[in-house]
């Protein structure tokens, strides 16, 4: 196999094992901050730590919580380790963390890691999840970089804008939109950036004859309706 197969085997993979492209899990705070690199990949660093702390608990106690409690379980641990995350980052960059708004504080209720402890961590022990999980939070970490860096390029005309937060310094003034379309900065330019992220995806999928991203579901959801088992309890 060549250089240009290896590679293209690799993107293809990284689309269709992806969470964030696969099934589009962790996208809402992605689209909200995305407008610059930074932001992103601080986004992204902070959603991974939360996901594979909270997967992490769930793996370890899946067997010291009844299956009634499993929900709040969940929401609690993915409360606790936002909270953790947050503030930790918070004492280290406060102006990073304050530049992403109210986002940091609500990767508690993200769908990426309710769907991690739910669907990977509570059936797993720790090496198979932290294994799983740490593969997508990879996936979903690099995908999120390139996301803000090309959204960031397209509306401003420029890369790291705002570097200037990693050292501690609040952005004075507004950042220029000079670039070749500075609609791409609003919420409205992320949404049209995604839809055609997704097309270009199913693009190259669809030439290496894979499905294509918008259609890929795990396994528990080829199951048939009958298939799952039912708790009956013993009490009359």
């Amino acid at each position: 196999m060549n250089l240009w197969a290896r590679c293209s085997t690799c993107v293809c993979d990284g689309i269709t094992h992806n969470p964030a492209t696969s099934r589009v899990l962790g996208l809402c705070p992605l689209l909200a901050v995305s407008n610059t690199a930074v932001k992103a990949a601080t986004l992204a660093i902070l959603l991974g730590v939360v996901v594979l702390l909270s997967a992490t608990v769930t793996s370890t106690f899946r067997y010291c919580v009844s299956w009634r409690l499993k929900p709040m379980h969940h929401a609690l641990i993915a409360a606790f380790a936002t909270a953790v995350v947050v503030s930790m980052a918070s004492i280290e960059r406060f102006e990073l963390v304050a530049a992403l708004g109210v986002y940091p504080s609500l990767i508690a209720s993200n769908c990426l890691v309710l769907s991690a402890m739910q669907e990977i961590a509570d059936r797993n022990g720790i090496v198979p999840t932290m294994t799983q999980v740490g593969r997508d939070v990879l996936w979903v970490g690099v995908f999120f970089c390139l996301f803000g860096l090309l959204r960031e390029f397209v509306a401003y005309g420029a890369v790291l804008t705002d570097l200037q937060l990693v050292a501690g310094a609040y952005v004075t003034g507004s950042t220029p939109s000079a670039g070749p379309i500075p609609f791409m900065a609003g919420a409205p330019g992320a949404l049209l950036m995604l839809a055609l992220c997704l097309a270009g995806m199913n693009a190259i999928v669809r030439r290496r004859g894979e499905p294509d991203v918008a259609y890929k579901v795990s396994e528990q959801d080829r199951r048939p309706a009958g298939s799952y088992p039912i708790r009956v309890s013993s009490t009359r």
